[in-house]
Parts: C-alpha cells; sequence; structure tokens
C-alpha cells in the first residue's frame, strides 16, 4: 500500500521541468533500491539496500515501515526507508520516526539519483514525512554528514513548513593514510608512535604474531563468533553489558556477513601464534577503512592487542591502496591519538509545535538521548 503526491513545480523538478510523484510505501523494494543505489550520490555501505534489510530483520519486528519514495515517471529516483518505533519512559513515551537501522548507522543518508537536484529530493522527502507527525512524534535523522546538501536541504524544509528543529553537532574521526607506512608513523605524536612500536615489538616476543583477512563468506562468518566471544568477555567485565551477548545485534552482523557485497566487508583479526587475541568487522569502501565493531581478549589486555590491530591494519590499507581509515561515529581517546581528520555529522530532531513537550524533553532535558535508543 502507498499514498502518493504530486511534487510542485521549482522544488519538485528536474532540469527537463517534469514533475516528482512522491510515494509513501509500507515495504522496501530491494530491487529498486539495489538500482537507485547503482546510481546514487553519495551511494555507500550505510545507504546499501543489504544494510537496510539487514536492520529490518534483526530489529525491525512489529515496527511499521515508512518509506519515502521519490519518482519522475516510473523511474525511482530518491528513496529514504524510515521506520516508526516507541521510546520507554525514561523519553516520555516519545514516538519517532526515523531512518531504517539509525542506530546501527554511522553515517545516514537516503538515495538520491545523482542526475537529479539533491536539495529538491530532501525537502520532498521531508514534507511526506511532516504530514506523519503529531504532538506524541518526533522526526529523528542522526547523524547526516555535513558535506554534501542533504543538510542544508533538512534545515531549510524544516524552517519552511514551520516545525521545531534542534541540531546536534558531531565529528568523527579519521587517519588518512599516506603511500608509505613509515609516513604515517611521522605523522603520529613522539609518544603514541613509540607506544605503538613497543607494544608490537612486546608481542611479536610473546610468538608468530599476525593479521589475517577473511576474503571469503565462509571465512567472514567463521570470524563472528570469536568476535562476539571476545566482545561479551570483555565488556561485560567492564559494563557488564555486551550488545553481542543476545537480542539483534548478533543477528545483524550475521545477516550483514551473508547479504551486503563482499567486497564492502573488511573482517579481519589480530592472530597470536595462530590464535585470534582481536577481531574486526567492519567495512570497505570508497577507498577507505571502515572501523565498525572491534573486540579484543581481556587476557592480552596488558599488551593493547586492540592498538596493535589498528596498527597492523593501516599497514594493511596502505599496502592494498587505500587511503583512510575512518573511525566514524564516537570521539574516543584512543581514536583521537590515531586521528588527523574528522568528519562532521549533524543529528536533527524536528516536530510539529504541538508536540513541542515530548520534544523539549527529548532534545533538551534528555539530549538526544533517543538517538541511541534500539
Amino acid at each position: 500500500m502507498s499514498a502518493t503526491t504530486q511534487g510542485t513545480a521549482g522544488a519538485g523538478t528536474d532540469s527537463r521541468d517534469q514533475p516528482y510523484r512522491v510515494e509513501i510505501a509500507d515495504a522496501l523494494d530491494d530491487a529498486t533500491a539495489l538500482a537507485l543505489w547503482a546510481n546514487a550520490v553519495p551511494a555507500s555501505v550505510f545507504n546499501h539496500p543489504a544494510w537496510w534489510r539487514a536492520a529490518i530483520a534483526a530489529y525491525g519486528a512489529g515496527r511499521r515501515l515508512t518509506v519515502i519514495c521519490i519518482k519522475q515517471g516510473t523511474v525511482l529516483v530518491g528513496l529514504w526507508p524510515m521506520w516508526r518505533k516507541r521510546l520507554a519512559a525514561r523519553e516520555g513515551f516519545a514516538r519517532v520516526i526515523e531512518p531504517v537501522g539509525a542506530r546501527l548507522t554511522d553515517y545516514c543518508t537516503p538515495l538520491l539519483h545523482r542526475d537529479h537536484e539533491a536539495a529538491n529530493l530532501v525537502r520532498l522527502m521531508i514534507g511526506a514525512v511532516v504530514r506523519r507527525l503529531d504532538a506524541q512524534t518526533v522526526l529523528l535523522l542522526p547523524k547526516i554528514p555535513v558535506a554534501g546538501p542533504v543538510t542544508d536541504a533538512i534545515a531549510r524544509a524544516a524552517t519552511e513548513q514551520g516545525l521545531l528543529m534542534r541540531v546536534r553537532d558531531r565529528s568523527c574521526p579519521a587517519m588518512s593514510m599516506p603511500p608509505l607506512y613509515a609516513d604515517l608513523e611521522k605523522r603520529w605524536s613522539s609518544n603514541h608512535r613509540s607506544n605503538v612500536r613497543r607494544r608490537v615489538k612486546r608481542l611479536n616476543a610473546e610468538g608468530q604474531l599476525s593479521l589475517v583477512r577473511a576474503r571469503t563468506r565462509d571465512d567472514i562468518n567463521a570470524v563472528l563468533p570469536r568476535l562476539s566471544a571476545l566482545h561479551v568477555a570483555a565488556w561485560q567485565s567492564r559494563t557488564g553489558y555486551s550488545d553481542l551477548a543476545e537480542g539483534g545485534m548478533p543477528r545483524f552482523l550475521a545477516t550483514l556477513a551473508e547479504s551486503l557485497p563482499l567486497d564492502m566487508i573488511h573482517a579481519t583479526e589480530l592472530h597470536l601464534n595462530g590464535k585470534a587475541i582481536s577481531c574486526h568487522f567492519g567495512f570497505e569502501h570508497d577507498m577507505s577503512l571502515l572501523w565498525y565493531k572491534p573486540a579484543f581478549d581481556i587476557g592480552w589486555s596488558s599488551h593493547a592487542p586492540g592498538k596493535v590491530h589498528v596498527a597492523l591494519l593501516a599497514r594493511h590499507g596502505i599496502d592494498e591502496g587505500l587511503r583512510k581509515l575512518d573511525f566514524m561515529q564516537g570521539e574516543e581517546a584512543y581514536k583521537q591519538q590515531w586521528s588527523d581528520l574528522t568528519t562532521a555529522t549533524k543529528s536533527f530532531a524536528l516536530a510539529r509545535p504541538m508536540a513541542y513537550p515530548i520534544w523539549a524533553w527529548n532534545t533538551i532535558v534528555r539530549k538526544f538521548a533517543a538517538e541511541y535508543r534500539h
């Protein structure tokens, strides 16, 4: 089922002056989404249809989909699947509309056809969602990269629609990778450089140390249970909680391992004498390594296997001709030690004026806590 509205001239036409049609569907069509992804800017891991499908499989049970489709004639030129969820008492039992898998996603962007003006498509999308907002519902658009037209288009659409708007800025650290590892080392602080070398030397003294990349589906699937075991042991000893102990995250990663294009998955293990002491499940796209889900053996914590893993991963990336290791969301101290770049993102919380109490509670008092609620 879908609802359809006609785009308006100027805001809803391309250079050929053909009107857009806005449709709201209640299901994601993977085939048409994939065809659009192949012609989209930006096309990333995080807006690949397999990413959205994995999120739906892991966390979508009972959630109503609101799939915003922009078409010109019969051609899909814009797509942004969203879902509805209800928050707990801490967030005032607010209802939220957000992009599918937003909690899991480091850079949230719609699919926008490269031959069409992105700002127009985004403004039409926001207008379509606004009609579904009420006194209890907030439109949450988190972690939108500032580079590109999407953030400006969201802000402009919110102003045009008379919406309440609060914005939160975030910076995602990243490490550029020069052609030579020696040049990368020179760029680090002397303390960090000496610390990394010392940690590598200490682990090498314990036996055979190597970085092993899983390159087949079977090998990637074999990494996941080892990563989960290390993650659960480490996090339960520190905080008592690991999102890989149970629930949706194990299923989400397993579905990605089976359905995301193989060349986008970048899973590695740091082996000592043939045993994994650090694991990472991440991604490779657009000449970048994306640091997503790491875990290390807490029994080796004094040897900093996670730090050694990053160092060897950087060397591997350079050997593969990659240009960046993106640590993405989160400004943890360990990321800052490696990084010389940042990617700015903005999170938007939009609502109609009638929803002021619930909007203010979640954006001012709770300070965007809903951004990280499953």
